[in-house]
């Protein structure tokens, strides 16, 4: 074989074994590795106590976590509002979905039941209208139902004025509010047994009452209030009787004194 064709025939195999060595470094080459995107999510700031509502004092948007595994995180601020740590939570910890849970509404109180103005006059008593200007002090907080003690001013031996009792546990019957809006009492009805309506007629005459209430007194006129009744309807009976039988028909003879 002339030489020149060797020398051909060689630098042809070693081109050939120079491309199939970089034909194979390419094949081997490793593949690029993909650059997944970073998000910031929220981290605890301090402590987190469990039934602790999280803020934007206890939490911020701190450490950063891969965008394809962001489900289990919150990443922004308004999405833990409204949410407590269901379990203790370190400081600089991510805070998870798992470890927190909606904040238990408030428990709504009950209603309370509007009392009425008035309930039903006792059979046997008399109404007595009085308004806040014919009362020192005037409770506000008195409602149909109520009871309390009525004190005046009555004139004494020596002719002076004092204050004294002139009833007790006497039935407020009615309560009667400004408005349903307002609430202010403006007058009131005083169920009063007979023999004490003048009483209380000639005090309110003289000057301002007062009315004591009787936190107890429903339960003292549940036992007591209708004997006493019983008696006054009784007297009055009696009373009349006698006016009818003297042919004195004035009305006013028939209030007890």
């Amino acid at each position: 074989m002339p030489r020149r064709d060797l020398i051909v025939i060689i630098i042809a195999g070693v081109c050939g074994i120079v491309v199939f060595v970089v034909i194979m470094g390419l094949l081997k080459k490793p593949p690029q590795k993909t650059v997944v995107p970073m998000v910031r999510c929220l981290t605890a700031t301090q402590p987190i106590l469990k039934d602790q509502e999280i803020t934007e004092y206890t939490a911020a948007l701190v450490k950063q976590v891969e965008s394809t595994n962001i489900g289990n995180y919150f990443v922004s601020q308004s999405d833990i509002t409204g949410y407590v740590a269901a379990e203790d939570i370190a400081r600089d910890a991510l805070i998870m979905r798992s470890s927190v849970r909606k904040k238990p509404a408030p428990i709504q109180a009950a209603p309370v039941p509007k009392k009425p103005a008035s309930v039903p006059m006792p059979v046997g008593l008399r109404a007595v209208g009085v308004i806040p200007a014919q009362v020192e002090n005037f409770p506000q907080e008195l409602s149909a139902g109520d009871y309390v003690d009525v004190l005046g001013p009555t004139k004494a031996p020596d002719g002076t004025t004092e204050i004294k009792t002139i009833t007790k546990l006497v039935l407020v019957s009615g309560a009667y509010p400004v408005s349903d809006d307002d609430t202010t009492i403006r007058k009131i009805t005083l169920a009063v047994k007979p023999r004490a309506f003048d009483e209380v007629d000639a005090a309110l005459r003289q000057g301002k009452i007062r009315l004591m209430p009787r936190p107890d007194g429903a339960s003292i006129a549940a036992t007591t209030g209708q004997i006493e009744i019983i008696r006054g309807i009784a007297r009055e009976k009696n009373l009349q009787g006698a006016a009818a039988s003297s042919g004195n028909t004035n009305p006013m003879f028939t209030k007890e004194k």
